[in-house]
């Protein structure tokens, strides 16, 4: 349902966004104010040391300076969000619309860095149990030939022993089993979110400082 527009005005986004701030407060001071019904004995004929018709007009005063205030707000906000919803920035190479980019500060960037977090210590800790395993494993080998061949003269092994040792380490070599290409991305979330958390407030306040909005209410 649209509202009948008595006011307009245009600003910078910026200006109505310091307003934003500071009006949502005023509006509660304004209500938390207004005395809107009390009980008065019928006899009383004031009311916080002024008549009833005065009481009446004040508090009727302080309930449209709310109310005027509350469509003010809800004026800029509505200007704000829908200016945001279409205003273009870049942020590195990344063309967000402001809604977004403000959204990506808010929460998407720390599900990026949650992803890189994850990505680095399931990395370096495979990449540590790979060496503690390989680096062991000659010894491991060595063992199993004294084993099987009932021998502790593993400087003069037969061809049958080299064999052997070889097929032992080939079946227990670790290695890496990469479901993505990790490194590569890990350096590209890296980079993502660096460019994205150095740029994106100075992008965003000239933006705000240079997109203008108009409210009506």
């Amino acid at each position: 349902m649209s509202e009948k527009t008595g006011t307009q005005e245009t600003m910078t986004l910026h200006k109505a966004l310091a307003e934003l701030k500071i009006i949502g407060d005023r509006v509660k001071s304004g209500i938390n104010s207004t005395i809107y019904v009390v009980e008065n004995r019928h006899s009383n004929t004031k009311l916080h040391g002024v008549s009833i018709a005065d009481f009446t007009k004040n508090m009727q005063a302080l309930s449209q300076s709310s109310d005027d205030l509350t469509k003010r707000r809800n004026a800029l906000k509505r200007a704000v969000v829908l200016s945001n919803a279409i205003t273009k920035v870049i942020i590195g190479d990344v063309e967000y619309t402001v809604a977004e980019a403000i959204d990506m500060k808010n929460s998407g960037i720390e599900l990026k860095r949650l992803k890189l977090d994850k990505m680095r210590r399931q990395y370096d800790t495979a990449v540590e149990r790979c060496n503690r395993e390989n680096d062991a494993l000659a010894s491991k080998a060595d063992n199993h030939i004294t084993g099987i061949f009932n021998t502790k003269d593993i400087k003069n092994m037969t061809e049958d022993m080299i064999k052997v040792r070889d097929e032992f380490i080939k079946q227990h070599t670790m290695e890496l089993v990469e479901t993505l290409s990790v490194l590569e991305e890990i350096k590209a979330l890296e980079k993502e979110i660096a460019v994205f958390v150095t740029e994106v407030d100075s992008v965003l306040s000239v933006s705000n400082a240079i997109t203008q909005i108009t409210i009506n209410y």
